[in-house]
């Protein structure tokens, strides 16, 4: 049975309209100020807020790529030169693997400030929601971290992929044998914005 053909569609849902939030912190860089806040929330949220700029900005250079990528794949079908479809996709490995890492941080940042009191402004449902959606995300960062010390122990199948791979209906990427679904991670960026504007709201 041939190959399935690669999908020709983008499944990244677009993040362009949330907004930079170092913006707001820029405003006020001197001091950002966290008083009222204890001093460990503090310092978290300065890195929170740095790291969901950083996760949103290679999300989208992610998506970019692949754009660009499915572009020229078009028009190698339609007997072009290949073009440079292979560098865009090495470009959204590079991306989305500095994404994947940025967000899984967030996520350990909000499982730290769910415990002090001066910061307590995220939602049970919320955490909880992240808590699914983003085990697959942590899953993710770790073979990648991890994923040389797997191939020398000989830990991986034949076949499998040793740096993130997109599927070919382009929903997921994989590695190591395991899946992280696009939409997925889009959603987990979604909430952590969401997360990042109400930490802003704690300034006086």
């Amino acid at each position: 049975m041939p190959n399935e053909a690669l999908s020709q569609e983008c499944h990244m849902p677009d993040l362009s309209e949330l907004e930079p939030l170092k913006k707001q912190v820029i405003i006020n860089l001197l001091g950002f100020g966290d008083e009222g806040l204890s001093q460990e929330a503090g310092l978290y949220r300065r890195n929170f807020i740095r790291l969901i700029d950083k996760a949103i900005t290679e999300y989208q250079e992610a998506r970019e790529d692949l754009l660009d990528e499915i572009e020229e794949e078009q028009k190698h079908a339609s007997g072009s030169t290949q073009g440079d479809r292979i560098l865009y996709g090495f470009r959204f490995i590079d991306c989305l693997e500095d994404c994947i890492n940025a967000t899984r941080r967030l996520l350990g940042i909000v499982d730290k400030l769910k415990s002090d009191p001066s910061a307590a402004i995220i939602p049970r449902q919320t955490r909880r929601l992240l808590n699914i959606i983003g085990k697959d995300v942590t899953m993710m960062r770790n073979v990648i971290e991890h994923i040389d010390q797997k191939i020398q122990n000989n830990e991986l199948k034949t076949n499998v992929s040793v740096m993130l791979k997109l599927s070919r209906s382009r929903e997921q990427v994989s590695i190591g044998g395991h899946h992280l679904q696009l939409s997925q991670l889009a959603l987990t960026l979604r909430k952590l914005h969401r997360i990042g504007l109400s930490l802003l709201e704690l300034s006086p």
